[in-house]
């Protein structure tokens, strides 16, 4: 066995948890092994503070008293928490404050009115008009080449036009 494991059977052996057999090997080896030797030393010199440190440290007999009725009282009902109470807490404050903010700065900007240059642009859009008559595209004098829509003889640029197939 290695060294590593040596050590975790020796903090079982401080903790009493070994029985005779094993306890007697764990304490052979650290009579032949200097570094498990040390490691014992320094460990059961840690465990003899803490040791004599918790058996002195009893609880008042009033702290006692008060343990034992905390374990033996039925636990009391919590109150459900008010609105007030979720309005004293910071973050929904300072949440509900800020959406308060925002809500009013958009209510500002809805309700002043159009400034000087939107209105002069939207009277300059009302009085743009469009003047086109039928479709420009029906009527077209110089078809070229590039649309394959165009037929010479029916004069037609509709080629799903049944009335152009039925004079040929």
């Amino acid at each position: 066995m290695k060294c590593k494991d040596w050590k975790i059977k020796i903090f079982e052996f401080l903790d009493g948890a070994l029985g005779e057999a094993e306890a007697s090997k764990v304490l052979s080896h650290i009579e032949s092994c200097p570094e498990c030797r040390r490691f014992h030393e320094e460990h059961s010199a840690v465990g003899n503070l803490v040791s004599a440190h918790v058996e002195n440290a009893a609880p008042s007999p009033f702290t006692w008293s008060k343990i034992e009725h905390r374990i033996t009282s039925e636990p009391e009902a919590v109150p459900g928490r008010a609105i007030l109470d979720y309005l004293r807490m910071p973050r929904f404050a300072y949440g509900l404050a800020s959406a308060l903010v925002l809500i009013c700065l958009a209510a500002l900007i809805q309700l002043r009115g159009p400034s000087s240059e939107e209105l002069q642009l939207l009277a300059e859009m009302d009085a743009y008009t469009i003047e086109a008559q039928g479709n420009p595209f029906i009527n077209m004098r110089d078809p070229g080449e590039d649309n394959p829509f165009f037929s010479y003889e029916s004069g037609s640029v509709n080629p799903f036009d049944n009335k152009a197939e039925a004079k040929k």
